[in-house]
């Protein structure tokens, strides 16, 4: 992305290459904001699973002597578990990989290069609460 910016900026002027660097952000930070929503989705539903299972409902209500149902459902929760942890790993990768690129971003372009700061270059934190 660097590459491509330092490129456009040879030939364009700089109001230009900060509408084109700020359509660049608005995409990725769409991008980001939804992979963070999409972990604190995971963390809520589980959060839910495990005050249900607390709650002795884990199972799905009262136990009737069949204890296939109940190993059954321990099964798809443990391949429930695995699905999720597997979302939000691949989630937290999108989101450092979106974050580090923006760091490098203004660091390099706006920083280092143009001695411009952008306003609107605001990184969300992954925890969603903030910016910096």
């Amino acid at each position: 992305m660097l590459d491509a910016i330092h490129e456009f900026k040879k030939t364009h002027d700089a109001a230009e290459t900060e509408r084109v660097v700020h359509e660049w952000f608005d995409q990725q930070s769409d991008v980001l904001s939804a992979a963070i929503d999409a972990n604190s989705r995971i963390a809520y539903h589980n959060q839910i699973k495990m005050e249900a299972a607390q709650d002795g409902n884990w199972y799905g209500g009262a136990y009737d002597g069949d204890y296939t149902k109940v190993r059954q459902r321990q099964l798809s929760e443990v391949w429930a578990q695995r699905s999720d942890a597997r979302s939000n790993r691949d989630i937290w990768q999108v989101v450092m990989r979106i974050q580090q690129a923006f760091f490098r971003v203004r660091c390099d372009v706006i920083l280092n290069r143009s001695k411009t700061a952008y306003d609107w270059f605001r990184i969300r934190n992954a925890n969603g609460v903030g910016t910096y």
